[in-house]
C-alpha cells in the first residue's frame, strides 16, 4: 500500500502526491491516495500549501507514554508496498512470495467511556492491499437515496472532495466496473455561477473538471449542498490501476484548492454529527480492512485511554513537536521553524527528512527479522492538551517492515520538502495507524483542534465491533 506522499517521492517511490513539484512516480501504487495526501505544491491555493503524502509553554517533562506492547517481528505490507520502501532505500526489486499476517496480540485495559458512540461508520475495505476505500453517497435520486455510490479514499493530508462523475468523457474514469455520480440526475445538484473549474496535478497524473454542490452522505449524516469537485478527465498510469472513484478530504478548510467548507465542518454545522470528530481504526492486516467512525469511538477498538495532542494550526493534522531520538541520536526542535508531525491516512510509511533521515537509517539498519528487537525504539517528543511533554513511543516491531524474505527495513523514507512553506513535515502514515487508533477533533469554542491516540486493539472485541455494527455501516 503506497501512500499518497509516497508516489511522487523524488527518491522514486510510488507516493502519490498532489503536488506539480513532486516528481517521479512508480505509477504502482496509491495514486489516488497521492492524490489526497500527497502535497498539493503546485495547486491553484493561493497559500501555496500542499496537502501530504505529503507559541507554546514548554510543560514539565512526564512519563506518560503512548506505547505499543509486543508485536510480531516485522510488519507486513503488500508487495508494491515492499517495492516502493526498497526502491526508496537504493534497493533493487525482489520477487515475493506473500505470506499470512499475524494479529497483533494486546491487552485490554477497560475504564469508564466518556467518549460519545459514532453516528455512523464507514467500513474500509483493502483494494489488492493497495489503497483503503470506503462508501459515500453523493447527491438525491427519485427515490430519495443518493444518486450515487461511490468507493472513495478518506485523506487526512488533503481537504478537498473529488468524485468521478458524468462529465467523464474518456480515460480511467470510463474504464467498466466504475461508477459516477451524475449530476444532471441529482434533484439536488446546484452549479456555481460562474462556473468553477478545477484542476490538481499529482506525482502520478492530473484530475481535471469543475466545482459544483451537491448533498453527500455517510448513512444517516448528510452535509446539505457541499462543494464537490466533478471529475471530468483523470491521466497517468496509476489511475488506470486501481478502481477509484473520489477523494474525500478530511484536513483543514485552508489546505483545500477549491477553499469551500470541509466536509466534517458541513456534517457539524448542519446539525448532522452531534460532536465535530472522526476516527480511524485500520487493522494491522490490510486485508482485515478497518473503519472510520463519524462523532464518536467505541472503547473495543483500542486500550486504555485517548492521550490528545492540541494542534497548534488549522491546517495539517499536525502535532507539537519538540523533540525525536532514536538509539543514541537526539534532536530539540524550537522556534517557529521545527518541523510538523503530521499524522495522515494517505500516506503509507514513516518520513523524515536531512539529517533526521539518515539518522534513523543509521541506527536502525536492515536485519534479520527474527533480530528485529535489537533495534532501538523510535521516539516522537511532543506537546499534549495540557503543555506537558509526552513521548510517543514506537518499538522497533511497529515501524520495521518485513521485505517478504526475511528482513526487515525500516518504513521511513525521505519525501524531500512536501509543505509549501519553510517547515519541514515528519509524517506518521499508515503503518502508524494500524497499531494505534487515531481520533481527529475539530475544537472550536476557544479549544484546539487535537489528534487523540490510544493503543489498537485487534481482538475478538475489535473484530464484534465491526460484526455488531455491520447492518449500520454506510
Amino acid at each position: 500500500v503506497l501512500s499518497p506522499g509516497e508516489l511522487g517521492h523524488r527518491a522514486g517511490l510510488v507516493m502519490a502526491t498532489p503536488g506539480a513539484g513532486l516528481a517521479l512516480a512508480l505509477c504502482l501504487a496509491r495514486c489516488l491516495c497521492c492524490a489526497a495526501s500527497a502535497l498539493r505544491r503546485g495547486a491553484s491555493s493561493p497559500l501555496m500549501m500542499t496537502p501530504l503524502a505529503r507559541s507554546w509553554r514548554q510543560g514539565e517533562g512526564h512519563d506518560m507514554t503512548v506505547a505499543a506492547g509486543p508485536l510480531s517481528p516485522g510488519l507486513d505490507v503488500s508487495p508494491r508496498q515492499r517495492l516502493a520502501l526498497r526502491l526508496s532505500l537504493g534497493l533493487g526489486p525482489r520477487i515475493w512470495q506473500d505470506r499470512p499476517s499475524a494479529w497483533l496480540p494486546s491487552v485490554f485495559g477497560a475504564s469508564p467511556a466518556s467518549e460519545p458512540a459514532p453516528a455512523n461508520i464507514s467500513k474500509l475495505r483493502s483494494l489488492f492491499a493497495t489503497e483503503y476505500v470506503g462508501p459515500i453517497g453523493i447527491g438525491s435520486a427519485s427515490d430519495g437515496g443518493p444518486q450515487a455510490w461511490l468507493s472513495v479514499v478518506y485523506d487526512t493530508g488533503s481537504s478537498d472532495l473529488w468524485v468521478s462523475s458524468d462529465l467523464c468523457r474518456s480515460s480511467a474514469c470510463r474504464l467498466a466496473g466504475r461508477h459516477r455520480y451524475d449530476h444532471t440526475a441529482s434533484r439536488t445538484y446546484r452549479s456555481p455561477v460562474p462556473r468553477r473549474p478545477l484542476e490538481t496535478r499529482y506525482g502520478s497524473g492530473v484530475l481535471s473538471g469543475e466545482i459544483g454542490f451537491d448533498d453527500v452522505r455517510l448513512g444517516p449524516l448528510t452535509a446539505r449542498c457541499h462543494a464537490l469537485g466533478l471529475i471530468a478527465e483523470e491521466t497517468g498510469e496509476a489511475f488506470d490501476r486501481l478502481p477509484l472513484e473520489g477523494i474525500v478530504g478530511l484536513a483543514f478548510p485552508t489546505l483545500a484548492v477549491a477553499r469551500d467548507t470541509s466536509l466534517l465542518d458541513g456534517l457539524t454545522s448542519q446539525a448532522s454529527m452531534p460532536r465535530p470528530q472522526f476516527a480511524f481504526y485500520l487493522h494491522r492486516d490490510p486485508r482485515q480492512g478497518g473503519g472510520v467512525l463519524w462523532g464518536g469511538v467505541d472503547r473495543r477498538l483500542y486500550e486504555g485511554e485517548l492521550r490528545w495532542f492540541p494542534v497548534p494550526e488549522a491546517l495539517y493534522w499536525a502535532l507539537d513537536l519538540v523533540a525525536l531520538r532514536i538509539g543514541d541520536r537526539h534532536f530539540n526542535f524550537h522556534g517557529a521553524r521545527r518541523p510538523r508531525l503530521v499524522v495522515d491516512s494517505g500516506t503509507t510509511f514513516y518520513s523524515a527528512e536531512g539529517e533526521i533521515y539518515d539518522a534513523i537509517h543509521k541506527q536502525a539498519p536492515a536485519v534479520r527479522c527474527d533480530a528485529v528487537a535489537s533495534r532501538p525504539a523510535l521516539v516522537y517528543t511532543v506537546l499534549d492538551s495540557y503543555g506537558s511533554q509526552q513521548d510517543i513511543v514506537i518499538p522497533p516491531e511497529a515501524y520495521m517492515i518485513d521485505d517478504g524474505d526475511g528482513d526487515c527495513l525500516p518504513a521511513v523514507v525521505n519525501l524531500g520538502h512536501v509543505t509549501g512553506d519553510e517547515r519541514d513535515a515528519l509524517i506518521l502514515g499508515e503503518v502508524f495507524m494500524r497499531i494505534f487508533f487515531t481520533v481527529f477533533r475539530i475544537g472550536g469554542r476557544g479549544e484546539l483542534p487535537a489528534v487523540g491516540i490510544a493503543r489498537a486493539r485487534f481482538d475478538s472485541a475489535a473484530t464484534s465491533f465491526f460484526e455488531e455494527t455491520a447492518s449500520g455501516v454506510a
